[in-house]
């Protein structure tokens, strides 16, 4: 009977690995379609699509759904001129379960025309699956690494989660991340003595 049962036994205990790759692969697959499917809505002015796909937290932020999506509208209206018919690519960075959730770090590069200059602008999006398999996603845009942002739209964020700064590229070579257009950071005010 053990002799029958040893074959079984590795094979299983070998085949583990094999599977957690393979959950990893569709994991990365579901955050690229969702990611994209987010951009796109935004490109072909889906707004019940965008809503959809963003995450919930935002409304904590900007005072409920329909504000935020009103400011996209707002966005996506005045840069309409400088868009290319080009969207944006995404590209999944980085992914993790953490918290009871699969959360993930998306890069965003638009290409656009900034001061007269073609620029690649690269952003990062931030995403949250609350089922076990990763197969449904939401995300929220960092335009610019406000860490505040983030904890409010989604307090559970791991800290094991790196998000890089915004970057814009020139063409001809001149680079400006957020640290540079943004300057130094706001510092928290102190509270008074004896207030809570």
């Amino acid at each position: 009977m053990f002799t029958l049962l040893l074959p079984v036994c590795l094979f299983l205990s070998a085949s583990q690995p094999v599977r957690a790759q393979i959950d990893s692969a569709a994991i990365k697959q579901h955050i690229s379609v969702f990611a994209d499917s987010l951009v796109r809505s935004y490109y072909e002015k889906d707004w019940n699509t965008f809503v959809v796909l963003t995450h919930p937290g935002v409304a904590r932020l900007y005072g409920g759904m329909t504000a935020y999506v009103n400011i996209i509208k707002g966005v996506r209206q005045r840069t309409e001129d400088a868009m290319e018919e080009k969207m944006d690519q995404v590209h999944v960075k980085q992914f993790m379960f953490a918290g009871g959730t699969w959360q993930c770090i998306v890069e965003r590069i638009c290409e656009t025309h900034l001061k007269g200059k073609n620029a690649k602008v690269t952003t990062y999006m931030i995403g949250q699956s609350k089922d076990d398999s990763g197969a449904e996603w939401k995300f929220f845009d960092v335009a610019d690494n406000l860490m505040v942002n983030i904890s409010t739209i989604m307090p559970d964020f791991s800290d094991e989660l790196v998000v890089p700064e915004k970057k814009i590229a020139y063409e001809g070579g001149e680079t400006i991340t957020a640290s540079t257009t943004i300057g130094e950071p706001v510092k928290p005010k102190k509270k008074a003595p004896g207030k809570k």
